[in-house]
């Protein structure tokens, strides 16, 4: 809201401001803006400056290009020679609970949140092997995704084992990749 009264606006500069995110609305209000400048600010260039970078591009407003101090896989690119897939987020996994016991012949349940941008995609391991290579007889596992709408792709997914015996015993792990992790 820091522009809605300035519509006649035509040259701003935000040089130095130590910037690293903002909102591609932020200079809706401001109609009449011909020249924006945002040199020298520490941009971290991900998924949550994503639709600001391609607002920006698409206008024509900056004088000088943009670069990316972040991540470090991006640090001195100029933002348009990244494709906006580039502004990624890792994901991050929530587990709901970390450790579940169950008496043989029951069913053990893991759930884990995963969030990213671009979407990652999940899997699980058993004591460190992918669950699906032989590591847990696939007629007792049932994997479940649910979507959960939110800025960042958010997603729960769920492991269930059915009929659980000794030899399923050990370390149950929920992984998430992307392109940024």
């Amino acid at each position: 809201d820091a522009f809605l009264h300035l519509s006649s606006l035509e040259s701003l500069s935000l040089n130095g401001n130590r910037l690293k995110q903002i909102s591609e609305t932020v200079f809706l209000p401001v109609s009449k803006l011909k020249t924006l400048s945002l040199d020298g600010n520490p941009w971290k260039c991900d998924c949550e400056l994503r639709g600001f970078r391609n607002w920006l591009l698409s206008s024509n407003l900056y004088p000088h290009p943009l670069v990316c101090t972040a991540p470090d896989i991006l640090e001195g690119k100029h933002w348009e020679d990244v494709k906006p897939l580039e502004f990624a987020c890792p994901p991050t996994v929530t587990l709901s609970e970390n450790m579940v016991q169950q008496e043989a012949g029951g069913n053990a349940t893991f759930r884990c949140q995963v969030r990213g941008d671009p979407e990652p995609i999940i899997s699980w391991l058993f004591n460190g092997k992918s669950i699906g290579n032989g590591s847990v007889n696939q007629d007792q596992v049932l994997l479940i995704e649910e979507e959960d709408g939110d800025v960042l792709t958010e997603k729960w997914t769920t492991l269930s084992l059915m009929n659980v015996s000794d030899s399923d015993a050990g370390e149950y792990t929920c992984i998430a990749k992307n392109l940024r992790g």
